[in-house]
């Protein structure tokens, strides 16, 4: 009886090691780490600390013309306008025209009366947009030269791209996110892919799409989740990616 309960101690401690083996061995061979969720609420924090310019309309005597400017508000700056957003157009470092929104059943617009004299040549204007809800003074360079008595955004719509010249995010990507190899989910409509940076999300998308990962530097290492609405959980991937300097980036992925 002894020698029999000494083998079966024997078995039992045996198959303990070889299944604790095989597990330790399993875990290193996946590439990611699960964890049960609900629907995540990943989104970019587009929050920083600008504070409000006080931009004024240039005395209109001092110069010998006018231009007219209407601005629509691209549509994913939409959720984010308040009443306290501003736009205003510079030539150099002297602003030509400010307004305020107005709101219709086409959009968010903005009107400017821009001086300017006749028969100059000045470059440029720049838009400057301040997003209150934001913070942020968005820069664009590069926008139209003045001319006198002429109007821009009448008969068409005259908008400038979401995120374009932040303080926050002066750089951006974008990415498509492809799966290499079996996944341990069943692709569904209502997954998410998101890509973060220490922690803070930077893009979210699906597979197969493009979207735009936004940077603060020309190269970031991020790390790329997934959210499976079948398995109720979200798939972290161990192996950090690094978006590179090129205009356009396809991450595949291995799980």
């Amino acid at each position: 009886m002894k020698q029999i309960g000494t083998f079966i101690l024997m078995f039992v401690t045996a198959f303990t090691i070889m299944w604790g083996c095989s597990k330790d061995s399993d875990e290193r061979e996946q590439g990611y780490t699960f964890t049960a969720s609900g629907q995540p609420s990943w989104q970019v924090d587009w929050t920083w600390h600008d504070e409000a310019p006080d931009w004024q309309n240039p005395d209109p005597s001092k110069y010998e013309s006018r231009m007219y400017v209407i601005l629509k508000l691209n549509d994913e700056y939409v959720p984010y306008s308040t009443d306290q957003d501003r736009i205003a157009l510079f030539l150099g470092n002297e602003c030509r025209g400010v307004s305020g929104r107005n709101v219709d059943n086409n959009g968010i617009y903005f009107p400017i009366i821009v001086s300017g004299d006749n028969g100059t040549t000045e470059g440029k204007m720049e838009i400057r947009f301040y997003c209150a809800k934001m913070k942020q003074i968005f820069i664009m360079p590069d926008f139209h030269s003045f001319v006198p008595s002429y109007t821009i955004g009448d008969d068409s719509d005259q908008s400038f791209p979401f995120g374009s010249g932040s303080p926050k995010y002066p750089k951006f990507k974008s990415v498509t996110v492809q799966v290499q190899g079996d996944v341990p989910f069943t692709v569904q409509d209502q997954d998410m892919i998101g890509v973060f940076v220490n922690g803070e999300c930077r893009g979210t998308g699906k597979i197969g799409q493009e979207f735009t990962v936004w940077k603060q530097q020309d190269e970031e290492t991020c790390q790329i989740c997934y959210y499976s609405s079948a398995n109720a959980g979200i798939y972290t991937l161990k192996t950090p990616v690094t978006l590179t300097d090129e205009t356009y980036n396809v991450i595949n992925i291995n799980f």
